[in-house]
């Protein structure tokens, strides 16, 4: 365990500033005039608007620790009230604490080693001594000749002291500042204070952060692992889907390529059925017969054979002419004789020969 120890001074002495110097300027009030020892000299800033956060500020020339502050108001006019708020120097002499704390009134005393430098700086980053606010205390009246002794909470170390009237429209102007306290305070010290118990405790806990973080990562490891071996398995899996689904592509392309080619060529038989059978149609429109009227009796006359034609066989069945002949059968109603020619039923043959004889060997 390592603490941090202030040797703090128990003598106090007033210390000297080595340079003075404040927000602005009006008149003749130089900010040395807060430091000559001459409390009804004043220093003064902007006047008569006044600016925001006027300030003045001593600058020892090295850190210094200090203790107390010495505060003498400006004692003239009632112009002590402007240290309250507010430019007028009859004007807001009260000045409550929760005005202050809004920064809008009060005076501020603060110490610490970094500078105001501008006017438009608010000198708020060093540390707060005591902020006075109230109108009807020792720095308002007579008989306390204008002036009070301001003890910081505890001794502050720093190389700067400055005073700041927060808020805007404010006019700073006091008659003397003096700082108390040790112009050399001791360094501060380091005091390293180790027990074996918080030692063993720290060890314990070390090793035992180790071992989980250890055993975490091991678990970690496990699981990655895991995951690594099931995502490969699944990119297997799809690999081999992958495949298969290329090869039934191959075969459903080729297989829609052979019905197109069987497509194509049934379209061209067809074409060709077509062409006979129109062929045919026409043909047997206009048919080569011979026809006979019958016979008083019923019977049907002997029809003579033409040329390819073959002898006919008349039969009278139940009153109708049944005619046979080598080429075919006829049965006729109408009391009529005829006979198929033979070359007919030779085209019949050709037909089905031209249009089964592919089909049966494969062929186009």
């Amino acid at each position: 365990v390592v603490v941090g120890v202030v040797v703090i001074s128990t003598s106090a002495e007033k210390l000297t500033a080595t340079r003075v110097t404040q927000s602005s300027l009006y008149g003749g009030g130089l900010p040395k005039f807060a430091v000559d020892g001459d409390k009804d000299t004043i220093q003064h800033t902007r006047a008569p608007q006044g600016q925001a956060y006027p300030w003045i500020q001593l600058d020892f020339g090295q850190e210094v620790e200090i203790t107390n502050v010495i505060v003498t108001n400006r004692k003239t006019n009632d112009c002590q009230y402007r240290l309250t708020c507010n430019l007028g120097c009859s004007a807001c002499r009260q000045c409550t604490k929760t005005l202050a704390e809004a920064e809008v009134c009060g005076m501020d005393l603060r110490v610490g080693n970094d500078a105001c430098v501008s006017e438009l700086d608010h000198c708020e980053d060093n540390a707060l001594c005591d902020r006075r606010y109230d109108a009807d205390g020792p720095l308002f009246k007579a008989d306390s000749d204008f002036t009070e002794d301001i003890k910081c909470g505890s001794p502050l170390r720093g190389r700067y002291l400055q005073l700041i009237l927060p808020g805007r429209a404010r006019m700073l102007h006091v008659g003397e500042i003096e700082v108390y306290g040790n112009p050399n305070p001791p360094p501060k010290t380091t005091v390293t204070v180790t027990t074996t118990t918080e030692t063993a405790t720290t060890n314990t806990l070390n090793n035992f952060l180790q071992a989980e973080t250890k055993r975490a990562i091991e678990v970690l490891s496990d699981r990655i692992d895991d995951l690594d071996g099931a995502n490969g398995k699944k990119i297997d899996d799809l690999t081999n889907n992958q495949d298969f689904l290329l090869a039934e592509n191959t075969r459903l392309s080729a297989l829609v390529k052979t019905l197109t080619s069987d497509n194509d060529r049934m379209k061209l038989q067809l074409e060709d059925l077509n062409d006979v059978v129109e062929a045919l149609i026409a043909k047997l429109s206009s048919p080569t017969t011979k026809a006979s009227s019958p016979s008083p009796s019923g019977s049907c006359t002997e029809i003579a054979p033409g040329p390819g034609e073959c002898t006919s066989e008349v039969n009278d069945v139940s009153g109708d002419l049944q005619v046979k002949s080598c080429c075919g059968e006829v049965v006729v109603h109408s009391s009529t004789c005829s006979v198929a020619p033979c070359d007919t039923q030779r085209e019949l043959d050709e037909l089905k020969q031209r249009l089964f004889a592919p089909l049966e060997t494969g062929e186009e």
